[in-house]
């Protein structure tokens, strides 16, 4: 029983450093392509990618869009 809650603690505490390392790591690298993607398409057309997002944004305002499509 006292082997079961170290192990059990020892998982707790592996858990907690690799989700707080991989959600700094995923929000990292989700900013980075987001940018990478918003300057290189802006590049090529500034308006589409506004009318883009703006739909997007007016969706998930107005709660129309499913949950699925939205993600």
């Amino acid at each position: 029983m006292e082997t079961q809650l170290t192990t059990s603690q020892r998982w707790l505490g592996y858990g907690a450093f690799f989700s707080a390392f991989g959600l700094g790591a995923i929000h990292f690298v989700g900013n980075l392509l987001g940018g990478l993607f918003y300057f290189h398409s802006s590049l090529r057309s500034r308006s589409m990618v506004f009318n883009w997002k703006y739909i997007i944004w007016s969706h998930r305002m107005e709660g129309s869009a499913p949950k699925e499509e939205t993600l």
